[in-house]
């Protein structure tokens, strides 16, 4: 099969054959545009090499590109984040192992790239306990909208699905009887299934049986969350009704679904929860990329050594120390069964 060619029409066919192949393959629309545009980038990087078939890139050729954006700049003159170079470097290899599946190219030259490591920390700091429910008390759920709002953030903080996962719900991936909810297709094509609380049920059923009816329109088909149009919320539109109710229950963090995942996993942490449990309900392919959205605040973690540290049980048998170092230290009051 003869080379693609980064001339004239080739760029683009190749583009499109790409964003393609990501759309079966089952990646979600935002990171198809993001894969593409930024294989975009990297195509006008080898218009200035003077490449012209995509069989003559070498692994040299990737690492040079790789150089250039840990050494640019933004705007601001800051570096790119990792995260942001990472994003770079997944796109050329799915794009570089999607050429060598075509038999586009024989070698893969993108196979030994590796991005920079991401600093292992929380982009989002979760809500408290308190301020979900401080969230909970200002949606007005005596309102058919509130109503449905409630049975959305329920949902969100029973399930840490991910808001593209939530606005493509339909009717019948909600099993209130056995308490499930199915995601078809979350991130890489994979489906799952995930535990609904009693609270997310309840308000699931109040929002099905009141509020959806009056909203469906022809078109509306079975899009579980609908607006006032009848048509099905749209990611932005999940967001901004977080944001709004977090502002009226004073809550100064930045709220967003992302944030009600982090909480979730966080919650479920601190209680007790298996962290490959929680992979599962999250859609992680990796135990670290689950990691990364558990964190037990320090004050969670004095509590857990309070109650589970044996020297702890005997600290009601502490005395007061001296100011002044004496034998006092060598008394049997120190022994732990206290003879």
């Amino acid at each position: 099969m003869p080379s693609p060619k980064l001339t004239r029409k080739g760029p683009q066919a190749l583009l499109a054959a790409f964003g393609e192949h990501l759309e079966v393959g089952g990646y979600a629309g935002q990171t198809r545009k993001e894969y593409v545009r930024l294989l975009g980038r990297f195509l006008a990087f080898l218009e200035k090499q003077n490449i012209k078939e995509i069989q003559r890139v070498k692994r040299e050729h990737l690492f040079a590109y790789q150089s250039g954006l840990i050494h640019a700049a933004k705007k601001d003159g800051k570096p790119y984040h990792a995260g942001t170079l990472n994003n770079h470097i997944a796109s050329l290899k799915t794009f570089f192992a999607f050429l060598t599946e075509r038999n586009h190219i024989l070698v893969n030259p993108a196979a030994s790239l590796k991005g920079p490591r991401v600093p292992q920390e929380m982009k989002r700091t979760p809500l408290t306990e308190r301020e979900v429910h401080m969230i909970f008390r200002v949606i007005p759920t005596t309102e058919p909208l509130g109503l449905r709002d409630r049975a959305i953030v329920e949902t969100l903080y029973a399930t840490g699905i991910r808001v593209s996962e939530m606005s493509r719900l339909l009717t019948s991936d909600i099993h209130l009887q056995e308490k499930l909810l199915v995601v078809r297709k979350g991130k890489g094509g994979k489906g799952r299934m995930v535990p609904l609380s009693t609270w997310a049920v309840s308000y699931l059923k109040g929002y099905l049986k009141s509020v959806r009816p009056a909203l469906v329109r022809e078109a509306s088909g079975q899009i579980l969350f609908l607006n006032c149009r009848g048509q099905g919320l749209t990611k932005k539109g999940i967001c901004g009704l977080l944001k709004g109710y977090a502002g009226k229950a004073g809550i100064e963090k930045k709220v967003t679904p992302h944030t009600f995942r982090h909480t979730f996993a966080t919650h479920l942490l601190k209680h007790g929860a298996d962290i490959r449990a929680i992979q599962e309900m999250l859609g992680h392919a990796s135990i670290a990329s689950t990691q990364v959205y558990t964190r037990i605040e320090i004050s969670d973690l004095k509590a857990v050594h309070r109650r589970c540290h044996p020297r702890e049980r005997y600290r009601s048998r502490v005395p007061d120390l001296p100011a002044v170092l004496t034998s006092f230290y060598h008394k049997e009051e120190f022994a732990p069964d206290g003879r």
